[in-house]
């Protein structure tokens, strides 16, 4: 009786761990680089123009931003943009310029991003102070 009991405690035991063990996801991984047909039988190649990037050099005509904290806005978005390490270190960041003073919120990886960002920023032309309310990212 003791035997009986085990050999049916033990046989879906094994079936069980020896289905999850060998099953193969036919759509998991595929060596083959599946190309999509045609969908036209012309032989043109379109080439479509890249957009202009938009510049806003002044202030919009309804805009109630005084034009040195919109040129200083300017250049601060531009420093960053410009700037490979500054643009992913201010990835979650949000700048705003009042009367020359720079406001900084929203999280960076490290304390040197926000030590970084906030110094490169003071050095633009525009800003007098700059109030860094970043926090660093917990890991």
């Amino acid at each position: 009786m003791r035997i009986k009991n085990l050999i049916w405690l033990t046989v879906p035991i094994i079936v069980g761990s020896g289905c999850a063990t060998y099953y193969h996801d036919p759509y998991a991984a595929r060596s083959e680089v599946v190309t999509p047909a045609p969908t036209s039988t012309s032989s043109d190649v379109r080439v479509y123009p890249n957009p202009a990037p938009r510049t806003l050099e002044s202030p919009p005509a309804a805009s109630a931003v005084p034009g040195d904290e919109w040129n200083t806005a300017v250049r601060v978005r531009n420093l960053i943009a410009g700037d490979g390490y500054l643009k992913g270190a201010a990835r979650n960041v949000d700048v705003e310029v009042i009367r020359g003073a720079a406001i900084l919120r929203g999280t960076v990886a490290s304390e040197y991003d926000k030590e970084e960002l906030a110094a490169r920023i003071g050095q633009v032309t525009g800003v007098t102070v700059v109030d860094n309310r970043l926090v660093v990212a917990a890991r």
